[in-house]
């Protein structure tokens, strides 16, 4: 073979395993989290995802709390507040105890449980997590200032 050929047939190979490649982006790759599920509203995977990852792990803090939130916003209030009192008790992860906190108010505000939705929500405030967990508790303070 000439040398010039030899060059286009070594570059099309080149090219055509390059093409071929099977791995994907990793933007694509990756599965969805419970936190992607419960971003997008969709409930009723998070409660599946929620499930299978409680039953390897039940104290599994980002599962129960998701699971947690999603049954509070679907108004299952009563049975979110199990899911959400464990991710109180964990260590070393403020954001998902400041939300668990937060939807811990909110759910004992809307079952008249009223002393322990504001300590639930000062709890939160105190952890100083991030922005939007802060500004879900001082909203849900403000009712009791309304009082």
């Amino acid at each position: 073979m000439s040398r010039n050929l030899k060059i286009v047939f070594f570059c099309f190979i080149t090219i055509f395993c390059w093409s071929c490649k099977t791995d994907k982006p990793k933007a694509y790759s990756q599965e969805k989290t419970i936190e992607d599920y419960y971003m997008e509203g969709d409930f009723g995977k998070v409660n599946a995802l929620a499930k299978t990852l409680l039953n390897k792990d039940s104290d599994d803090p980002q599962a129960n709390l998701f699971f947690g939130r999603a049954l509070a916003d679907m108004g299952q209030t009563i049975e979110a507040i199990p899911f959400l009192q464990k991710g109180t008790n964990i260590k070393n992860a403020t954001t998902i105890q400041a939300w668990s906190y937060g939807y811990l108010g909110k759910c004992y505000y809307e079952n008249g449980r009223f002393d322990e939705a504001q300590q639930a929500l000062e709890n939160c405030l105190a952890l100083q997590a991030d922005k939007g967990s802060m500004d879900f508790a001082k909203k849900r303070l403000n009712r009791f200032k309304k009082k």
